[in-house]
């Protein structure tokens, strides 16, 4: 397998070169030597483990790689193809059995995309949805293999029909005898999708736009989340408004009625009709959002299940409720206090990573970890409780934090007993990159050539380990990372673009770009566990 050689500086915890690393190299001396920096990979140069049919020219894309090892020792990987070329609707699972230097394809399956790999008490499984979430609706699915990976079940749907999944390679949260699943959904793209009628008359005027709630009897509140999209409409009158609250006792629904016009950005947007607005008894109130691409008003979910059970079956799981997004609802606070651009139609949460709290002193929760896409900063993710003390699986909005790289791209986070600590591989941002034409130079998730290794004692304050890999240019990537521990090894795969020429043109008549990955990729971090600052983190933790 062909290798990359990255640089290295074992010596430094940070990779910050010496002085006396040139020495005998001076051309002149006296005279100050210019030391040039070294980011610090620790990681062995990467395996390449699978490579799109077209290389870098044309897509299909990998996408959603995981990883796995099997009782046998196997490793497994699991990806998808998506873009140009691309049914949306195929997982490829590529196995190895001499450590990751050498892969052999192993299965296809179809009605599987978003995979993610998952071993626990019941078996080996690979969870994703049937295909993308563009109309008509998909499933979540799931398939079971008993033979190390090479054949499998034909995927079994686990969520109910009509509903619009989003999911990635996030792979699922084994832990106190559960299995736990997180995913999103698309309420606008539904079948049908949410919706209720008023029970009484209802009046906005021009000026009230953005500015006065008010609160509406209709026949089904539960229906609907606080946070979401919807408009009214009778006959031609539209009026799109953000749900605040939804009493599902009292069927009723606080409304704020807000201000969508034609955008040249979002020609798909939502719009209103002219005001004022006069609704009877008897308007619809319908979620709604974007129709383009990814922008769209995403809810998020969670789902678990006994690890001993047989996962293939649906009756065996639990769904949550849904939770909308409060960052739409305050989108102009959280502008006006720190500059983000949340605003729907835009991703503005996605691809979450479930992990339990489990650290001494920990609540012992489950915390859905999410990406954001706010405009400006990459360190700002989300997060949602996942509870399932009670009967019913319940999820809640708990805060917006800052976590490294994730208002970049999707991470992966785990809990390492062993060392107490959680270990999570995300994108690093640099900034001052410049941007491609047609783009803003800000917006973070463009930056996505530096995959760093981060360690932290509370799952909150994160200290960085060092870099997986690397590139000096904005179209070599890693990212969307998954990865286990294999004794003191850590085994990370990546969606990565790698080895491409940067001059010449794609299929398309452009340049290659990060996003779009030609490979999935395998990193060894070998020890990982001694590049952690144990003395550091816990400095005061006696006192």
């Amino acid at each position: 397998m062909k290798r990359r050689t990255f640089l290295q500086a074992p010596a430094l915890a940070f990779g910050w070169t010496s002085a006396g690393a040139n020495q005998g190299r001076q051309a002149n001396p006296g005279q100050p030597v210019t030391v040039r920096p070294q980011p610090q990979v620790v990681a062995d140069p990467y395996v390449r483990v699978a490579k799109s049919p077209n290389d870098w020219k044309e897509g299909p894309w990998i996408g959603s790689p995981s990883i796995v090892k099997t009782a046998s020792g196997r490793l497994l990987v699991c990806h998808d193809l998506f873009g140009t070329n691309s049914t949306y609707d195929t997982a490829y699972v590529i196995g190895s059995d001499d450590q990751g230097r050498t892969w052999t394809p192993l299965a296809e399956l179809r009605s599987m995309f978003w995979p993610s790999l998952v071993r626990c008490a019941s078996g080996l499984y690979v969870i994703g949805v049937d295909r993308q979430y563009e109309r008509p609706p998909n499933h979540l699915v799931i398939a079971r293999s008993e033979d190390n990976g090479r054949r499998w079940s034909k995927p079994s749907p686990l969520t109910p029909a009509g509903m619009a999944v989003h999911t990635a390679n996030k792979g699922a949260l084994v832990s106190n005898g559960k299995i736990t699943y997180s995913f999103e959904v698309c309420p606008s793209l539904f079948d049908p999708p949410p919706q209720t009628k008023t029970a009484e008359a209802v009046s906005v005027a021009e000026e009230e736009l953005d500015e006065r709630a008010f609160r509406i009897s209709v026949e089904n509140a539960g229906v609907l989340v606080a946070h979401t999209l919807v408009a009214v409409t009778a006959g031609e009158q539209k009026l799109h408004c953000r749900v605040l609250e939804a009493d599902k006792r009292g069927n009723r629904l606080v409304l704020r009625p807000e201000r969508w016009i034609p955008e040249k950005a979002y020609p798909a947007s939502p719009v209103n009709s002219a005001g004022p607005w006069r609704f009877p008894p008897g308007a619809l109130v319908k979620a709604v959002s974007g129709t383009m691409g990814n922008h769209r008003d995403l809810w998020v979910m969670a789902m678990d299940a006994p690890e001993t059970a047989d996962l293939c079956d649906p009756r065996v799981w639990r769904i949550s409720n849904p939770v909308g997004n409060p960052a739409y609802t305050h989108a102009a606070t959280l502008k006006e206090l720190f500059g983000f651009t949340f605003r729907a139609p835009s991703k503005a949460w996605l691809e979450g990573v479930l992990v339990r709290l489990e650290h001494p002193g920990g609540s012992g929760q489950i915390v859905n970890i999410l990406r954001t896409g706010n405009g400006i900063a990459s360190n700002v993710a989300a997060r949602v409780i996942v509870d399932g003390a009670s009967e019913q699986l319940h999820c809640r909005f708990d805060r917006f934090t800052f976590d490294p790289g994730l208002g970049c791209t999707h991470c992966y986070i785990l809990y390492d007993s062993a060392t107490k600590l959680y270990w999570m591989a995300s994108n690093v941002n640099r900034g001052g990159r410049p941007a491609s034409k047609g783009t803003r130079s800000t917006e973070p998730a463009r930056e996505r050539t530096a995959l760093g290794l981060f360690y932290s004692i509370n799952c909150s304050d994160w200290f960085m380990a060092g870099l997986v890999a690397y590139s000096s240019d904005m179209v070599h990537s890693y990212q969307y990372p998954h990865f286990i521990v294999d004794g003191e090894d850590l085994l990370l795969v990546s969606r990565s673009h790698v080895e491409s020429p940067l001059t010449e043109e794609t299929a398309g008549g452009g340049k290659a770009n990060a996003h779009n990955a030609n490979g999935a990729t395998l990193h060894c971090v070998r020890n990982f566990r001694r590049l952690a600052n144990m003395d550091f983190i816990h400095y005061g933790a006696a006192t």
